[in-house]
């Protein structure tokens, strides 16, 4: 029984992502003893030509479609991905008569309006290891399936591990990486990324994470990431990125994967995802000694009231401190914002951005209006106050954008970005352009390039550059 896996997530901004989640699935279905192949279209120039060859030369029996993001979640310069990933299922389907399976992060949460829109075959919810192997083995042997499988049947409420969770991660075989070409990836300035846990016990309004993975941690044990980060290094993957959406919770999960990492004196440089809740001193020494070259921070706002109307863990107080013992360790951290959320005025806005600038930080991500998905808190009060009603297509990428600054928050923000030669704001435009990007990584820079967005000239080009 022969699988093709497709990854179609053509996006290269900022960087192009590795497809890790295809292999997650790629080492489950090997170690089924299945033929697997990788038919991945992120640098394909004609890449319905190279689907095609996939699908003529391996001739699969199942195809699997990842569905990794519905859209790039920026307003107000929106685009969908789902019209070209409907292309790419038409030409499979002209091409082949294997039935097309489709799942990934994007597809959960929304899977039977995905499913319907693209016409495909079936659809996996949630964690997919145990899932697709499970369907192969019961449509290979001709057994009745439902269109729908997986732990996240629907919206209700119901935590992941509450179904058919995925207890212990260091079961898992560790994703395939050799069935793609790492070294595309790498030549356009991606990292090798890998998971430490899965699961989010927070409650941001907006956040998908708990519909995703579940509300309750699932951590893997700091020696099984660090045996994965040796085999990453020796393979050349030198920079690293923890694709956790907090890397730092449990704290003394990150300071044992960090304490592996020196133990093992693994050269390598990486960057994560953190929550300056859970910022220490202590945590920030082993985590440069460990090779870590920058902090992401999801601030959303430094506005108090906002922090809270957004359902936020931490405190503006906690932001600072984070800040400082950032700066006091030489390490340099990025400032993720989400403005126009509920309640949020063009005196909030202020508060933000002259607080986030009283702080230093090494750059700032600025976005505007939040995304909204069903299954969020969010999606509750837009429904209350009447900006999607019983006809919302939550296909169509929608944004929450509050009332009192939906007039004038992007020309205070062009305004502001002005003097602001750290600041990048996607929705608006006001950003490296995919030729900045590229020059800078000829030039042997790696990593995150909000490392280098000081050299950078408002309206011109990197010094560097």
């Amino acid at each position: 029984m022969r699988i093709l896996l497709i990854s179609p997530n053509r996006e290269k901004r900022p960087d192009p992502v590795f497809p890790l989640g295809l292999g997650y699935l790629a080492a489950a279905v090997k170690a089924r003893g299945w033929p697997v192949r990788i038919s991945d279209l992120c640098f394909s120039p004609d890449w319905k030509e190279s689907l095609l060859q996939d699908l003529r030369s391996f001739n699969p029996d199942y195809i699997g479609l990842s569905i990794r993001n519905v859209d790039n979640v920026t307003f107000p310069a929106t685009v969908s991905y789902l019209p070209f990933i409907k292309e790419v299922l038409q030409v499979c389907r002209e091409a082949s008569a294997a039935p097309i399976i489709l799942g990934g992060s994007g597809f959960t949460l929304m899977p039977a309006l995905i499913l319907n829109y693209l016409k495909a075959d079936y659809g996996i919810v949630g964690e997919g290891e145990k899932s697709l192997v499970l369907l192969l083995e019961r449509l290979s042997g001709r057994v009745p399936v439902e269109r729908l499988i997986g732990s996240i049947p629907d919206h209700s409420g119901q935590s992941v591990e509450e179904r058919e969770a995925i207890h212990s991660l260091d079961r898992l075989s560790r994703p395939d990486r050799d069935l793609f070409d790492l070294k595309a990836y790498l030549s356009r300035g991606a990292m090798g990324n890998l998971q430490t846990k899965r699961g989010c016990p927070f409650q941001c309004i907006y956040c998908t994470y708990p519909l995703i993975e579940g509300k309750k941690i699932r951590l893997r044990a700091p020696g099984a990431v660090a045996d994965e980060i040796e085999t990453m290094v020796s393979i050349g993957l030198d920079h690293l990125f923890f694709v956790d959406n907090n890397f730092n919770y449990p704290p003394e999960q990150a300071q044992g994967i960090c304490r592996e990492i020196r133990s093992r004196r693994l050269s390598l440089r990486w960057t994560a995802y953190v929550n300056p809740g859970f910022i220490s001193e202590s945590l920030v020494e082993d985590m440069k000694a460990s090779g870590c070259r920058g902090l992401e921070l999801g601030i959303d706002s430094a506005s108090p009231r906002q922090l809270e109307a957004l359902g936020k863990n931490f405190t503006l107080e906690a932001i600072r401190d984070a800040a400082r013992i950032c700066r006091q360790g030489d390490l340099p951290f990025c400032f993720s914002l989400l403005l126009g959320g509920p309640g949020e005025t063009l005196d909030t806005v202020r508060e933000t951005l002259e607080q986030v600038q009283a702080l230093e930080p090494t750059a700032v991500i600025c976005m505007t209006g939040i995304r909204i998905f069903p299954g969020t808190r969010l999606a509750g009060l837009a429904r209350q106050e009447g900006l999607i009603g019983r006809d919302w297509d939550p296909l169509q990428p929608t944004f929450y954008l509050s009332r009192a600054v939906e007039d004038s928050l992007q020309q205070v923000l062009k305004d502001f970005s002005r003097d602001q030669p750290n600041w990048v704001f996607p929705g608006l435009g006001i950003d490296l352009t995919p030729l900045q990007a590229e020059r800078l990584h000829k030039l042997g820079l790696k990593g995150p390039l909000w490392v280098y967005l000081k050299l950078k000239k408002r309206g011109g080009t990197s010094p560097a550059a």
